[in-house]
């Protein structure tokens, strides 16, 4: 049974316990990436140590390839790497520049021929990366990447993409950063023209040097942050969410002594542990409600105008289904609408920085007296009608399905 893939980067030390409370936060995939296992595949014995945990605790794992590990010298480890039930693919590359597509192409090509199994995982920069890595242009980046894996054979291979949108503005307040709904718009139509699963990184910790300067990514994400990026990406139908980070990087210019992930850099859960355990609740509720359906589209009810809902501009608007007849909401709400299994769904998303946003009203009109199921907050509620109401704080989604 298909359900949504919730995975968390950068493994804390190794440790049963903290991989069981890793499970048990609701995470079902990890990436085997960071300090604690040097470069990768290089010496396998470290990265054979964390697959021994996940195998223990239930959890699925990527490995990180490493930088100098050729997918020859890769093919003599796959072996030892697939005798765990835990490992399902390589890490192969983060953050690749456009020039780098060829190469890694023909590094997949090599990998499935010299006999591994699992994913080829790659996961692409953001637009605000520096120009020439992504040719000036995301939408031919994106697009680039996705003709390499086709053409080297990746029919079903993952389109992942981190873009970190809790910033702060000029005034030193919280934000989010304007190109974020664009980016995530080209990944999931590119990902459904190339029939490419999806898959969207979560900031889910504080990091940079920079303080509360325009820019810097220096904020602890709350409830209604990680509420807002894990439904939007939702709404736009990705098929898996990764957790940035899972344990806290050792501090370098980017990641301060003070900055804590789900896992301080002792192992110990952090409150954004618990925070992250709460969510992962609420939206493991309906996962496979969810993994069952096709994206029909994404659009926002607006209200106010922004920079982030520009891209909003000139698009269709909601036209009426077979079940609905339409959706309104008092503010700016993002919506998915989503169709199969013989029903419809919407996954509505309180859009904004969730520090200005104000609790909002929306309202589905049925076509006809039906029976819908509504998911928020981890309780699912079942009735009947013409029409539902809702109210949806900052940040905060909601999973409804009608019929």
């Amino acid at each position: 049974m298909a359900t949504l893939r919730i995975s968390g980067w950068y493994v804390p030390p190794a440790d049963k316990n903290t991989f069981c409370l890793i499970r048990e936060a609701g995470l079902n995939h990890i990436f085997i990436q960071g300090d604690e296992i040097g470069n990768g595949c290089k010496d396998v014995s470290l990265a054979e140590k964390y697959l021994c945990l996940c195998d223990a605790v239930g959890l699925e794992a990527y490995v990180q390839k490493g930088d100098d590990v050729p997918a020859a010298e890769l093919a003599g480890k796959a072996d030892v790497l697939r005798r765990h039930k835990s490992f399902c693919g390589v890490l192969a590359f983060d953050e690749p520049a456009a020039d780098m597509f060829r190469e890694l192409g023909e590094e997949r090509v090599r990998f499935f021929r010299n006999g591994m199994l699992g994913d080829f995982f790659v996961n692409l920069y953001p637009s605000y990366a520096r120009s020439e890595w992504i040719i000036h242009d995301y939408n031919v980046y994106v697009r680039s990447f996705a003709e390499t894996l086709v053409r080297s054979g990746g029919t079903k291979d993952w389109l992942s993409f981190d873009h970190y949108p809790l910033m702060y503005e000029q005034d030193h307040t919280f934000g989010l950063t304007e190109h974020w709904l664009s980016d995530t718009q080209t990944v999931a139509e590119t990902g459904e023209k190339f029939g490419l699963r999806t898959n969207a990184f979560v900031q889910t910790m504080p990091f940079s040097a920079n303080g509360d300067s325009y820019g810097s990514r220096d904020r602890v994400p709350s409830l209604a942050d990680l509420r807002l990026q894990v439904y939007t990406y939702l709404a736009f139908g990705f098929a898996g969410i990764t957790y940035f980070c899972v344990g806290t990087p050792v501090p370098n210019f980017e990641f301060l002594e003070r900055h804590y992930a789900m896992f301080d850099r002792g192992g110990k859960p952090t409150p954004l542990y618990g925070v992250v355990k709460q969510l992962n609740g609420e939206i493991g509720a309906f996962a496979c409600e969810y993994a069952a359906l096709k994206r029909q589209g994404t659009y926002m009810c607006r209200r106010s105008a922004s920079a982030q809902v520009q891209y909003c501009i000139g698009q269709k608007p909601f036209s009426s289904t077979e079940r609905i007849r339409f959706f309104a909401a008092d503010g700016n709400v993002l919506f998915g609408h989503f169709a199969g299994d013989g029903c419809e769904a919407l996954i509505p998303v309180n859009f904004g920085e969730t520090t200005r946003e104000c609790i909002k009203r929306c309202t589905v009109r049925f076509t006809e007296h039906m029976p819908y199921t509504l998911w928020q907050r981890g309780k699912c509620t079942r009735a009947r009608g013409e029409e539902m109401t809702f109210l949806l704080g900052p940040g905060e989604g909601v999973f409804v399905r009608i019929g």
